[in-house]
């Protein structure tokens, strides 16, 4: 009896198993995800967000050179490191021992070291190189976590979605700045003399800020983008509407790269389908073939026509090759161990031929840009890098299509929210916009350069979401990919830009991309077992800890000890200063004075020299932070050196003086100290900051009351001879840095007029031959030359 109860009972539940799930069954949610797959999951969303804001920060300087430069580049190097870290202690954690190998790994790996081996030799502005490199580092982790951590079909098309979405997004903004421009920013009248800047800061409609640049963006993610309308379009069953959108995905860049008005990048795409066409000869039928070489050689001639004819190909060519003179110089002039992958553009001002010359932040051409950023060997090794990824793509793209690559695209991706790559895409949209709005003030700016940045949100959202779900193959993707990168570098061979951290994050993880659907590699186990994944989560541990202890922090807290003192200067200028001066000007009694200076001087020194003297302690590499420390010590000096003493109160006077000579010789140490680390004897002037700073101060130094003519001529010849002649080392066709050399010469002896009358008539002619701008000598200025009366 019991063993047929038992017998019932097991017939019982097999029945109930096989039964098929009711609606209400069905719609159970099914178990939790394990929590090795859930960290994979979320690391996949975490370099969602990092691929996403990098570009959309492309105009952020790298190397912290600039005085409105942002540390948000800092935190993104940072999470790249992190996200390293995580993924190798995932795959200890899940005992993951496969690898997929290749050549193309140890040789970028090679060339990332290299870039921070040419650091100390060859970077002039150490610092700014330092933080290079490790940016090339996170270029190069990514390289690895999106060739090994995607382990499913989908996840790589999503990778590849995230990249195309944020090239349309950025498309979309740029397109709404042209239509609706920004006016340009004001500059802080203080911040901007310090380090040369105009007064106004004007806002480029390009996100890279530099044309040529965001122009060799764009085109290397229009042959993807293309190859995605054509998969939509084959599909059986495909929606009218989704062909539109895509085909919408692909106008916007389309649109964004007319408005660069960069021709080359035209040129360089239809290059990039000659390379394919050559590629697909052996499987390509013979119409295709010679339509696809007709329509190619046809475009590149008739855009040549086109930019012959408006005169743009002559103008172009003249640049072009003045550029690379001037680059050859620079090379040349630094042994070929390059002067810093962000030094570029200090040293080219240099060689410029003429005021109204184009000045260039980079070589125009990519192997001389690495050239003239980093050296011979880190030349070399790039050279070998390409050559060995091209070696591994190039034999899968000639090879014969199989029947089911050569019929219809696969069927979309299973239903299916990819929560990671959506959340991941917001994060890194929401970062770059808290970045980009951190440094402004006013409400209507405010307003004005938000409306760009929630466009280009909504436009990922939305663009990401379709692109996701393109039926790719791998051949496709590779065929696609490739021809992208083959664009993006024919465009390098005609601009700069390959260094700039944006674009190369972006080229090489569409290579890596490429590499995986063009090679299709097996994770095979690596040797030395468990050693072998315990090794790199040590070492990224350690690299980790190094940066946000040596870079992150320090830099960090000193940029908002900076930020906390800027703040400072408008009421400095407007309340302090009148308030101080008012007391001296209008011969209060000296108590009253010496109470206004008193005042003065402590306002200086809470809200602005202290801060600024601990930011120099934490971030002693820093070009902006020590100039602007000078400047202050000599306008803290001021407020005594201005007092008129009476003579009947002897302690007073010595006092005053003995403040006076403690302020200015810590000015001038602070001045002196900030040019030997940057300057060392006999190079130009990386520094600037530091002359014009010097120059200053000795104006100021010559003008305080009470002191001889002797010891006043000192100071303007001192300022003379000394900074504004390093100062023009480093630009000789600015005229206002002639017509300061000829003010100080003039102050410093009106009667040994040849000098100064030199000066005098080299600033008018550079002024007659300076086209726009920034370069053109101010009315003021012309008068006081007039005013010399030496003109006939």
């Amino acid at each position: 009896m019991r063993n047929g109860l038992q017998r019932r009972s097991s017939a019982t539940e097999t029945t109930h198993a096989e039964r098929p799930a009711t609606a209400e069954q069905a719609a159970t949610p099914p178990l939790s995800i394990p929590a090795p797959e859930l960290l994979r999951r979320a690391l996949l969303g975490l370099v969602a967000a990092l691929l996403v804001a990098r570009p959309l920060l492309g105009g952020a300087d790298s190397g912290l050179l600039q005085p409105d430069a942002g540390v948000g580049t800092l935190w993104l190097v940072l999470l790249w490191l992190l996200a390293a870290v995580a993924w190798a202690g995932w795959r200890i954690w899940t005992g993951q021992t496969g690898w997929r190998r290749g050549f193309v790994e140890p040789t970028l790996l090679a060339l990332t070291v290299l870039i921070f081996l040419s650091v100390p030799g060859g970077a002039r502005l150490r610092q700014a190189g330092w933080l290079f490199a490790w940016e090339w580092l996170a270029v190069f982790l990514a390289f690895i976590i999106v060739r090994q951590l995607p382990c499913s079909e989908r996840e790589t098309r999503s990778l590849l979605a995230v990249v195309l979405a944020t090239g349309v997004g950025l498309a979309a903004q740029s397109l709404l700045q042209a239509a609706l421009p920004i006016a340009a920013t004001s500059v802080e009248p203080i911040v901007g003399m310090v380090h040369g800047l105009r007064a106004t800061k004007p806002v480029n409609a390009v996100p890279f800020g530099d044309a040529a640049t965001f122009a060799a963006y764009l085109a290397m993610l229009l042959p993807a983008l293309a190859v995605a309308c054509f998969l939509v379009g084959q599909t059986k069953g495909g929606l009218p509407w989704r062909l539109a959108l895509t085909g919408a995905c692909l106008l916007l860049p389309c649109l964004a790269l007319g408005l660069t008005g960069y021709w080359q990048a035209v040129v360089a795409l239809l290059l990039a389908n000659l390379v394919l066409l050559g590629a697909g000869r052996s499987h390509l039928p013979k119409s295709a073939l010679q339509l696809g070489l007709v329509v190619s050689i046809g475009g590149i001639a008739l855009v040549l026509g086109l930019a012959a004819t408006r005169g743009d190909l002559a103008i172009w060519w003249r640049s072009w090759l003045e550029n690379l003179a001037i680059s050859r110089q620079v090379i040349e002039g630094n042994a070929g161990y390059g002067v810093g992958p962000t030094a570029f553009d200090r040293h080219y001002t240099a060689f410029l031929p003429a005021p109204s010359a184009h000045r260039a932040g980079a070589p125009a051409n990519f192997l001389l840009e690495v050239l003239a950023g980093c050296g011979y060997w880190v030349l070399g090794m790039l050279v070998v890098l390409l050559a060995v990824y091209v070696w591994r793509v190039w034999p899968s793209l000639c090879e014969p299509w199989s029947a089911s690559e050569e019929a219809e695209p696969p069927a979309p991706r299973p239903s299916g929210l990819a929560w990671e790559f959506y959340l991941g895409g917001t994060l890194g949209l929401t970062f770059a916009i808290l970045v980009q709005l951190s440094d402004e003030t006013s409400q209507r700016e405010l307003g004005l350069k938000a409306a760009p940045l929630a466009l280009r949100s909504l436009v990922w959202l939305a663009a990401f979401s379709l692109l996701e779900s393109i039926p790719w193959t791998p051949r496709w993707r590779a065929v696609a990919l490739f021809g992208g990168l083959a664009a993006g570098l024919f465009c390098l061979c005609v601009t700069g830009g390959f260094l700039n951290p944006s674009f190369a994050l972006t080229l090489w993880v569409l290579a890596a991309l490429a590499l995986q659907a063009a090679t299709r590699d097996v994770a095979k186990p690596l040797p030395g077992g468990r050693l072998a994944t315990l090794v790199p989560v040590t070492v990224l541990a350690l690299l980790w800890w190094t940066y946000l202890l040596v870079f992150v922090y320090p830099i960090a807290r000193a940029s908002s000890l900076v930020a906390d003192a800027r703040r400072a200067y408008p009421e400095w200028r407007n309340v302090e200063e009148p308030r101080w001066r008012q007391a001296i000007d209008r011969r209060h009694p000296l108590r009253a004075q010496h109470e206004a200076a008193r005042a003065a001087s402590a306002f200086l020194q809470d809200r602005i020299l202290k801060p600024l003297d601990e930011a120099v302690q934490l971030n002693a590499g820093g070009i902006g932070p020590r100039a602007e420390l000078a400047y202050w010590y000599g306008r803290s000096w001021e407020v005594f050196a201005l007092m008129r003493v009476p003579a009947d109160e002897p302690l007073t006077v010595r006092e005053v003086r003995d403040v006076q000579k403690a302020q200015a010789n810590f000015a001038l140490q602070h001045l002196s100290y900030g040019i030997e680390r940057v300057d060392p004897p006999g190079h130009l002037p990386i520094g600037r900051e530091f002359y014009r700073v010097g120059w200053r101060l000795r104006y100021l130094f010559a003008e305080q009351p009470g002191m001889s003519p002797e010891d006043r001529q000192d100071q303007y010849r001192m300022a003379a001879n000394g900074h504004l002649r390093q100062l023009l080392l480093g630009e000789p066709m600015s005229p206002e840095l002639h017509f300061r050399l000829a003010d100080a010469l003039h102050r410093a002896d009106p009667k040994d007029n040849v000098e100064w009358r030199q000066e005098a008539e080299r600033a008018l002619e550079l002024d007659r031959q300076a086209s726009a701008g920034p370069l053109r000598l101010s009315a003021a200025q012309r008068q006081e030359i007039d005013d010399w009366s030496w003109m006939p």
